[in-house]
């Protein structure tokens, strides 16, 4: 029997590219690995965004806020926290035992580069010296894994002020230029998380075909608003209660708006009252692509609350008073213990036929005693849900209600 010999030089390159195979394949699993945390995280803030949008929505008055904003704000001041304050946050947030320094610090990777539409996502820890000490520790776990921007200043100063809602300004391009309306003498660090959305349609509305039309609103009366028109092939869904199409951004498709109509024998504040934490993603996954017709508004919305008593009607409690906190891992004062002072989210939002702009900041404020089928036709003449969703971590970074499309 003939015995074939490869030459030494084959043997050594056949056995070199095996090894580099097998780091290939072990590549991949750690970055599958990496970002399988980000999409956990993104879940988990998807259904306490939904949580929060419930309890934020009012009958026949516009919400709009930025989950991501929200829930990443929270979990910066989650990370300052200890004991039952830590286990409230992580309860109420829907985040078990995740890791929030490995997962925030993939989503914010994750959200990057994205082709044909600009998104953004900063953070900054901003504090005065002489009225608390930082944690080193905690400082170097917010530069490191949430890309926090750390900034001392004199919060005394009347410039502070200016230079706070200045970086929020610049972090939203000018969307949101004044956040913060004074700087009180028991904060002592504020935690700050600003995002921002420019996309344009990956295809767009033809401005000849916006039309002057109707739209009712939740009381019965009717306003004049400037109804934009597309028919095309699109992912779409007819489902018990409600239709839903998805409209995507860039060349990537990536990021997409979805919006969900209403049944028309039934409401808004019905469909709204009726989601739970896994409503959005079952809505996406019965979306298939169908020709048709929709009718969709331009939009204009703006919406800025504090959100202290939504937060401790959904569980968080503990943080927010002075006498229970335990957020020791932030830092200490000589003021007197640390606690949750106030979380204020504000967003914006605009809708034409080019696309999409939106931006929202959250700010957590630590105070010391003393955050194939049949053409279908869709006509958003009423009052309807809407998000902004990105398809590689299903991060929920906008949702809105509509009930005035203008301004």
């Amino acid at each position: 029997m003939l015995k074939w010999m490869l030459p030494a030089a084959a043997v050594a390159a056949l056995a070199m590219g095996c090894a580099l195979t097998g780091a290939d394949t072990r590549a991949q699993e750690r970055a599958n690995t990496w970002k399988s945390r980000a999409d956990e995280l993104s879940a988990r803030n998807s259904e306490f965004g939904v949580d929060l949008f419930k309890r934020l929505h009012v009958k026949g008055e516009n919400t709009f806020i930025s989950p991501t904003s929200i829930a990443m704000c929270l979990q910066m001041v989650t990370q300052a926290s200890k004991g039952d304050t830590n286990a409230e946050f992580r309860k109420t947030m829907h985040l078990g035992e995740i890791d929030l320094d490995l997962g925030n610090a993939e989503l914010l990777k994750q959200l990057k580069n994205r082709d044909g539409v600009k998104l953004s996502v900063a953070n900054a820890l901003w504090s005065d010296p002489a009225r608390v000490s930082l944690n080193q520790e905690y400082v170097d776990e917010m530069a490191r894994h949430f890309e926090a921007e750390v900034r001392a200043s004199d919060f005394s100063a009347p410039a502070t002020l200016d230079e706070v809602n200045g970086w929020i300004s610049d972090k939203t391009e000018k969307n949101i230029p004044k956040m913060l309306e004074r700087i009180e003498q028991d904060d002592v660090t504020f935690l700050i998380n600003a995002i921002y959305f420019k996309g344009t349609w990956s295809y767009q509305f033809d401005k000849e075909d916006t039309k002057e039309a109707e739209f009712q609103l939740a009381d019965g009366n009717t306003t004049k608003v400037q109804m934009m028109r597309r028919s095309d092939e699109m992912p779409h869904a007819e489902l018990p209660g409600l239709q839903l199409v998805k409209l995507p951004y860039g060349n990537d498709k990536k990021i997409a708006m979805w919006v969900a109509l209403p049944a028309a024998d039934s409401s808004l504040e019905t469909l709204i009252a009726g989601m739970d934490k896994g409503s959005l993603k079952r809505w996406q996954d019965a979306a298939h692509a169908g020709e048709g017709t929709l009718k969709l508004p331009r939009i204009k919305m703006k919406f800025k609350k504090q959100l202290n008593d939504d937060l401790k009607a959904l569980g968080i409690k503990l943080a927010f008073d002075s006498g229970s906190a335990d957020l020791s891992r932030l830092g200490t004062s000589g003021m007197g213990k640390l606690y949750l002072g106030f979380v204020l989210h504000e967003a914006v939002v605009e809708v034409n036929e080019e696309g999409t702009e939106a931006a929202a900041a959250t700010i957590a404020g630590i105070k010391a005693e003393s955050a194939g089928p049949e053409p279908f036709s869709m006509v958003c003449d009423r009052p309807f849900l809407f998000w902004i969703s990105d398809e590689n971590t299903s991060a929920t970074l906008f949702m809105g209600a509509v009930y005035q499309p203008g301004e």
